[in-house]
């Protein structure tokens, strides 16, 4: 039950509870801790100050970058690039596929004896990238069609056992989209 998985969803659901909830904030606040919390890892790991679980702390404090930058952008007002929208909404299919995808990249790289050709920091560079957009062509060919397929479903679902006529043009809508 207390597994590092099980923490991180946690984490997850805690911010998930934060940002529906509205309670968010002083997110500057929240912002600095985290960015603090990163660089006293980062000092920690060369000067071994003492010893903590890197892992759970980078989740805290990751925690913590996310939850100020929700709140953060709430009050922003320029509209961010279609690009980095995409990017935002396809981060779930990129954090999932990209373990898989980069291994099968680096398998195909060593295969192919690019290591022999290229520098290894270029066929990082390479695999992060190849795996990233896959990992978009992933949630643009199977997470939206399913997402978008599951609620128009679940939502004639409750139309149907609400015999509510009036959120017919919100299906409408998310048919369309």
């Amino acid at each position: 039950m207390l597994s590092f998985n099980h923490i991180e969803i946690g984490f997850g659901c805690f911010v998930a509870y934060m940002t529906f909830q509205n309670l968010i904030k002083y997110e500057k606040v929240w912002l600095l801790i985290g960015l603090a919390g990163f660089l006293f890892i980062w000092c920690n790991n060369i000067y071994h100050f003492t010893q903590i679980d890197i892992m759970f702390m980078y989740s805290v404090f990751s925690m913590f970058i996310l939850i100020g930058i929700i709140g953060m952008e709430r009050n922003f007002t320029y509209k961010l690039p279609a690009s980095v929208s995409l990017l935002g909404d396809a981060s779930y299919s990129i954090y999932i596929c990209h373990g898989p995808l980069i291994q099968l990249y680096m398998l195909i790289f060593l295969w192919m004896n690019l290591d022999d050709m290229f520098n290894l920091l270029l066929l990082m560079i390479g695999t992060i990238v190849l795996s990233t957009v896959s990992s978009m062509m992933i949630y643009l060919t199977i997470e939206k069609p399913v997402t978008k397929y599951l609620q128009v479903k679940l939502l004639k679902q409750t139309l149907i056992k609400k015999k509510i006529k009036s959120k017919e043009p919100l299906l409408k809508k998310i048919e369309e989209s």
